[in-house]
């Protein structure tokens, strides 16, 4: 299954315990992320889309889906989480302020290390889109489609737990 409660039990999606979607998402990918938030095309990347990311990371269990040895995964989980958060207001452009923004944010709460790693790759990223390397529409689209692709795997297993549940429920 799709799915598990907060017992580490599948019991469907609807029931009374809360329940995400097991989805891990590599570094990698959270990196492109973290780079593709802080892409200025809006030809690409339009609010429904960053709506649609912030969907995805409220529907993962970051605590059950990444282990205890990838605590700085869960860390650059988090990281973004937040930076989607600021994105999707749209209180904050500057990529400074956003950056002086997450570093008070997660100041004590993940490692100097983990904190500087993500704070590297924004700034990298705004050295890359000054020397016109930037991130590709095709990119862009990867990433879109990533999530479009995630969100259709939670409301399919969502609709199947509920029928599932539905059956239990008849029994």
């Amino acid at each position: 299954m799709a799915f598990m409660d907060n017992k580490g039990s599948n019991k469907g999606y609807n029931r009374n315990d809360a329940i995400y979607a097991e989805i891990k998402i590599q570094r990698n990918t959270l990196n492109q992320f973290i780079k593709y938030l802080l892409t200025d095309n809006e030809r690409f990347i339009k609010e429904a889309e960053i709506r649609n990311l912030s969907n995805l990371l409220d529907e993962i269990d970051v605590e059950s889906v990444y282990e205890v040895g990838e605590v700085s995964l869960r860390n650059k989980f988090y990281f973004l989480k937040e930076l989607v958060k600021i994105k999707y207001d749209g209180s904050i452009k500057d990529t400074g302020a956003i950056a002086e923004h997450l570093e008070s944010v997660f100041k004590h709460k993940m490692s100097d290390n983990d904190l500087s790693e993500n704070l590297y790759i924004m700034f990298n990223y705004e050295e890359d889109k000054k020397n016109n390397e930037g991130m590709r529409n095709s990119e862009i689209d990867s990433l879109n489609e990533f999530v479009r692709s995630r969100i259709q795997y939670i409301a399919l297993y969502k609709a199947i737990d509920n029928i599932e549940g539905m059956n239990l429920d008849l029994k």
